[in-house]
């Protein structure tokens, strides 16, 4: 569950950009999308995979709400960029 934290750091900016800009709905709509996933993961892997599973599954959700969803959303594709260049230095 620790490398998602590093993805659930960048998620509180994005948070607070999205409220300013007046765009809550995309807040609802990563959440809930993430909700999803989990979900979907959550019935793949724990069966199989126990423990181990559910920590992949919940890890590979933040990735997705941090990081992935950035680019699904118009409203967050600002973020996206500026995370490839926090990370890639580009």
């Amino acid at each position: 569950l620790a490398p998602g934290l590093l993805f659930q750091i960048s998620s509180l900016a994005r948070a607070a950009y999205l409220t300013i800009v007046s765009s809550q709905r995309t807040i609802l709509l990563l959440s809930v999308s993430s909700a999803v996933v989990v979900t979907i993961l959550n019935l793949l892997l724990v069966p199989k995979f126990g423990v181990e599973g559910a920590a992949i599954s919940t890890t590979l959700a933040i990735l997705f709400n941090c990081v992935i969803a950035n680019w699904i959303f118009p409203a967050t594709r600002l973020v996206a960029n500026i995370q490839l260049k926090a990370l890639f230095g580009r």
